[in-house]
């Protein structure tokens, strides 16, 4: 466990350095964050295993630190997001779609909303009957 923590912390550091130099790539940082968290998890729970019956017990707080950083993994999904970033970096495709979530509608390929768009506007309603 202190060899994995001694690895990740000299990783970080030369990261970091890289960084600060305009030299780190930004698939690195997500190799790194990848790596981080998939340790971070595995070294809680051999100290969970560590302590035995101990390790589930508030006293000690290892518990904590695993059930905080299965929740991280459940609900960012950072292993498979990284996954996915480095999968890009190696091969050059992409795995998932562009962000959209900043660019005004209609400048984002699709058209609800605009012009282009007349279902559920006034364009789709019935002739009124003739009397």
């Amino acid at each position: 466990m202190v060899t994995e923590i001694a690895l990740g912390l000299q990783a970080c550091v030369q990261l970091g350095r890289l960084r600060d130099e305009g030299r780190a790539a930004p698939e690195a940082v997500s190799m790194l964050k990848r790596n981080s968290c998939a340790k971070a998890l595995a070294v809680a729970r051999a100290a969970r295993d560590l302590l035995g019956a101990n390790g589930v017990c508030d006293e000690f707080q290892v518990v904590r630190h695993m059930l905080n950083l299965e929740a991280v993994s459940t609900y960012e999904g950072t292993h498979d997001i990284h996954a996915l970033i480095l999968g890009r970096a190696i091969t050059g495709i992409a795995a998932f779609a562009p962000d959209t979530a900043g660019t005004p509608r209609g400048q984002r390929g699709d058209t609800a909303g605009t012009a282009g768009d007349t279902k559920g506007t006034a364009g789709d309603k019935a002739p009124a009957p003739q009397g």
